[in-house]
């Protein structure tokens, strides 16, 4: 089987750019529906690139915070569930980050502290996205981005410190609420 290589971009790639991009798109495949899953065009290069960017942004995510599927965060808060339900209501709910991956819903690990509580900012940042229409797994991504917004810092790196969670929703807003 043949390997496909993907280029490489010339320039840095701006976080902050590949999810506003990737948000239009998300939104540009809702409006056109159906019509859109019709069309049998292969990738353009960009498209690919973009793909493996995104790709990677997912595994470094999962390497630096853990990709936790629905049993094992129930394992970390402590609960008794062993299906996953707990994770899943609380995602439903808007009180948790979590998106499909590989046919199953994970969580970012970084929503939990040492304690396996959920930070108290996660409610929010998730209601706030939701409100700029971002898909839990472009929020996933965004929050282990470094953001120029906060002095090239990541998201996370704000949970659990005193006005972080103000500083958050600064940078959400600046990333997502732009209108097109």
């Amino acid at each position: 089987m043949p390997t496909i290589e993907f280029p490489r971009p010339s320039a840095p790639v701006d976080p902050d750019e590949l999810v506003r991009v990737s948000a239009r798109v998300q939104q540009l495949r809702r409006a056109l529906g159906e019509a859109f899953d019709a069309l049998e065009l292969p990738p353009s290069s960009q498209e690919a690139a973009r793909a493996a960017n995104l790709a990677r942004e997912l595994h470094e995510v999962d390497a630096a915070f853990g990709l936790l599927t629905g049993q094992e965060v129930a394992k970390l808060v402590g609960s008794r569930d062993t299906r996953g339900s707990w994770a899943r209501d609380r995602r439903r709910a808007g009180k948790l980050i979590g998106f499909m991956r590989a046919g199953q819903y994970v969580y970012p690990g970084y929503q939990f502290d040492s304690s396996g509580e959920v930070f108290d900012a996660i409610p929010e940042i998730v209601k706030r996205a939701r409100e700029y229409d971002v898909s839990d797994h472009d929020l996933a991504l965004w929050m282990a981005s470094r953001s120029r917004t906060l002095d090239d810092r990541r998201p996370v790196d704000f949970l659990a410190g005193p006005g972080g969670l103000a500083r958050i929703e600064e940078a959400l807003g600046a990333a997502f609420g732009v209108e097109w």
